[in-house]
């Protein structure tokens, strides 16, 4: 996207953090910012916090309202690939407890995520800027100019 952005990453599934910076930073509850500037979230939306549903949720919502984009995260590509790690029980065993206390998702929801997550890049680029999640580009074995 043109114009000013603001990059966040490491969400990790805290919603009421990302909420609070997105209030902070000057956005309101449809993402929109009073000086036209955008959010670019870079990977790793999920796993470890109390509410990776709802975080996907959100930054789905922002990014097909036009208001954001997002990159893949080594966490999110792990999701795509099935691969169970510690802290993603919520999406791959979300009928049992894992060491992480998360809300679990639906199978909707689930089916939704899938659809979303594949859409995303590995990165971002325009002329004065490249973005991409570093332990991404370890996975798919590295990103290429």
């Amino acid at each position: 996207m043109p114009g000013p952005i603001d990059i966040i990453g490491d969400i990790h599934g805290e919603i009421s953090a990302l909420q609070q910076l997105l209030d902070h930073l000057g956005y309101n509850q449809h993402g929109t910012h009073p000086d036209d500037r955008r959010l670019v979230f870079v990977g790793d939306l999920v796993d470890r916090g109390p509410s990776s549903p709802a975080v996907v949720e959100l930054v789905k919502k922002l990014v097909e309202a036009g208001r954001a984009q997002c990159i893949l995260g080594n966490h999110e590509l792990n999701l795509l690939r099935g691969d169970p790690k510690d802290g993603n029980e919520w999406f791959m065993t979300p009928d049992q407890l894992g060491k992480y206390r998360s809300e679990p998702v639906t199978e909707t929801q689930k089916k939704e995520f899938i659809r979303f997550l594949q859409d995303l890049p590995l990165a971002l680029q325009r002329d004065d800027l490249r973005v991409a999640h570093g332990r991404t580009s370890e996975m798919v074995g590295g990103l290429r100019r």
